[in-house]
């Protein structure tokens, strides 16, 4: 895969021999007000080499466990499922929480909020990857799933707080109800571009 960036005609001054390397991360952005989704957006650092963007550090994130790259043909919707712990609780000690980085392609993403005062509402992210790059943290008990919008699959990259087993992780009808007499999602409908 092939991630095509703009070229630049000036880059920043180099960080000088022996300098500590101070990593740059913007702030974290709330999702729909939904508590623990949030989003924050990657900066890619340059030079005359190339670029770099750093994802993830144990100490702005927490715990990392693992990184898997998956991806989603067009039109295809992946998902609902939400994370748990061994109990069926939601706590964020003990269940997954998910950490995506669109890669490649144009996904939607969509949550909904299954713990205690929750707004029984959808809420999307639209990630284009050849423009922007994010970091989207979902928390235990927030169901999320996703479709490539785009002319080509989507790419992510997931770096989750635990190891998956499986066993933590409950799936639902991506054309059903994520809970009972809840809501469905309209992955076809139309959108404004």
């Amino acid at each position: 895969m092939m991630i095509h960036r703009p070229v630049l005609d000036h880059y920043p001054a180099a960080r000088p021999p022996g300098a500590p390397f101070a990593p740059s991360f913007a702030p974290w952005e709330s999702v729909g007000g939904v508590a623990g989704l949030r989003f924050r957006r990657l900066g890619w650092m340059h030079d005359p080499r190339g670029c770099l963007v750093e994802i993830a550090r144990e100490s702005n994130v927490g715990t990392l466990a693992q990184a898997y790259i998956t991806t989603t043909r067009r039109d295809v919707i992946k998902g609902f499922h939400l994370h748990i712990t061994p109990s069926g609780g939601y706590d964020n000690r003990e269940a997954q929480t998910d950490r995506f980085v669109p890669l490649g392609g144009v996904t939607l993403f969509v949550f909904y909020d299954l713990r205690s005062g929750k707004d029984g509402r959808f809420h999307e992210v639209v990630a284009d990857a050849t423009r922007d790059t994010f970091l989207i943290e979902v928390p235990p008990g927030v169901a999320h799933g996703w479709i490539a919008i785009g002319n080509t699959e989507s790419v992510v990259l997931n770096v989750p707080s635990l190891e998956y087993t499986g066993e933590q992780e409950r799936r639902c009808s991506p054309h059903g109800p994520v809970e009972p007499n809840g809501p469905r999602y309209e992955w076809r409908r139309n959108r404004d571009g």
